[in-house]
């Protein structure tokens, strides 16, 4: 092999070198580019994910919107209380029935447990009359138009039959 020969031999070995490296150099970019591709791919997909949930609670929250009114309709709320317990004694006076508020008082909200007990008011009432008028005023209390909970209630018939006594405890959900 002559000189020219060498040189030649020599300029293709650093040729070769160089862009051996520059494929080495080239294929790590790609992998690395192709990582951050991944990772962009899935923050997009997380994002879109993210987009239609958010829209279809648009969706929800307008399409509800209707039965969500109708359903705060069921609720009292404090400032309401004074006009619910004077309905509650108007419908006791036009069955006959003597009432007596024995206790008021709201009962706050509270969570436990992550589970949220909305605030209370709670009534307990004892009441006079004759059998019919006691047992309306009793089915009067189980279907108020609120949310409502009736704990306690006890009846006392006399002896005669003629005058029934009770108390009932009744615990409304107010608003928050």
């Amino acid at each position: 092999m002559n000189k020219r020969s060498k040189t030649i031999l020599m300029v293709a070995t650093i040729y070769s070198l160089v862009f051996a490296g520059l494929l080495v150099n080239g294929v790590y970019l790609i992998s690395a580019e192709g990582a951050k591709l991944e990772t962009t791919k899935t923050q997009i997909s997380e994002h879109a994910a993210k987009e239609i949930a958010y829209t279809r609670m648009v969706d929800l929250l307008e399409s509800t919107k209707e039965d969500r009114a109708t359903l705060q309709q069921f609720f009292i709320t404090e400032n309401d209380t004074i006009s619910f317990l004077a309905t509650i004694e108007d419908a006791a006076k036009k069955n006959s029935i003597e009432l007596k508020t024995n206790e008021l008082a709201v009962i706050p909200g509270t969570t436990k447990d992550s589970i949220t007990t909305p605030p209370a008011l709670a009534i307990s009432f004892s009441f006079a009359g004759s059998e019919v008028s006691v047992k309306k005023f009793l089915r009067l209390l189980e279907s108020i138009p609120y949310h409502t909970e009736i704990p306690k209630v006890t009846l006392a018939g006399s002896g005669s039959g003629e005058e029934w006594t009770g108390s009932a405890q009744l615990r409304l959900t107010i608003k928050p």
